[in-house]
């Protein structure tokens, strides 16, 4: 009889260390997942800077190519401009006296 006593308080006492543990799992499965959300929306906010900043490489190429155009065109505008001031001043040359 004392010895079925002794094994029901040692079997108590194992099932209070098993809850204890599982207790102690549980908390450490619930801060794996805090840290695992954490790193979720970490990943998620650098996503969406990756996309803003290749938006704006975007822009900046489209932009640089605008730049390209408009400096093309300016200096067709200034080869032709300088054509005509020597041809205007072949001009005015010969009505030099």
């Amino acid at each position: 009889m004392e010895s079925s006593c002794l094994e029901a308080e040692s079997s108590v006492q194992l099932t209070h260390q098993v809850q204890q543990v599982l207790a102690d799992i549980a908390e450490v499965i619930g801060q794996f997942q805090s840290q695992t959300f954490e790193i979720a929306q970490a990943v998620e906010q650098q996503a969406n800077v990756a996309e803003e900043v290749s938006k704006n490489i975007e822009n900046v190429r489209g932009l640089t190519d605008e730049t390209v155009d408009v400096s093309a065109t300016m200096q067709t505008s200034l080869v032709n401009l300088s054509e005509k001031s020597n041809s205007l001043s072949k001009v005015v040359n010969q009505f030099k006296v």
